[in-house]
């Protein structure tokens, strides 16, 4: 897409840009699905490394960047029906980042893959402010090897499950899975792996209890 163009739409306001973003912006992704929704001042950064599904809603000021690094390509994944808030930076430098079905990111959310890829599963719900996928020293989980003179960093890939919640400012660490179904709580700080169901709070994060889940209504005695 030609460069003045681009800056044209990336400004362009109301429902004629947002319906001129409709029609031109899937010519900029390695592949996008039908039904794509795009606010304004969205920067994207190698889009040819970028896979949009059907019905993605990507807000205002949002900032998609897949750059390599040091010769390593990343690539960011945004299945069907996912929903990008008002001023999230999805930063995949040398890893993946995959964001499934239905997930939902609130404002101003982070999500980094540097150490490890990213995966957040189908219909989970980040709140906003909250991150995902920053680098920390996590024991056990950290191993270093060395590529001529430079030391490399390997750690477990960053997964959330599927049909979690991560409440307001809940930041989750490089290398952590959090299995399906889990709560977290605002402001927790998640440094290790979570099984599934359970509810987590505090920081560093520790588990509260067991998520309580609603009888089948529908369910006949």
């Amino acid at each position: 897409m030609n460069g003045l163009l681009y800056k044209f739409l990336r400004w362009c306001p109301g429902a004629s840009g947002l319906l001129l973003r409709q029609k031109l912006y899937p010519r900029l992704f390695g592949s996008c699905g039908s039904g794509l929704l795009c606010g304004r001042f969205v920067d994207v950064v190698h889009p040819e490394r970028i896979t949009l599904g059907s019905n993605v809603i990507i807000n205002d000021y949002v900032r998609l960047s897949a750059a390599s690094v040091n010769g390593r390509e990343s690539y960011i994944t945004l299945d069907n029906n996912v929903f990008i808030g008002v001023g999230c930076i999805l930063q995949a430098q040398g890893q993946s980042i995959t964001i499934k079905v239905g997930a939902s990111l609130g404002s101003y959310c982070l999500v980094t893959a540097e150490t490890s890829s990213v995966t957040i599963g189908t219909s989970t719900l980040l709140a906003a402010y909250g991150s995902i996928g920053v680098p920390v020293d996590l024991e056990g989980m950290v191993e270093v090897s060395m590529v001529g003179d430079q030391e490399r960093r390997h750690i477990s890939p960053t997964v959330i499950g599927d049909g979690c919640w991560l409440g307001v400012r809940a930041e989750i660490s490089a290398g952590v899975l959090i299995e399906d179904g889990c709560i977290v709580g605002a402001h927790a700080d998640v440094r290790s792996d979570l099984p599934s169901n359970v509810v987590a709070i505090g920081r560093p994060a520790t588990i509260l209890r067991a998520r309580q889940t609603r009888p089948n209504e529908l369910e006949t005695a």
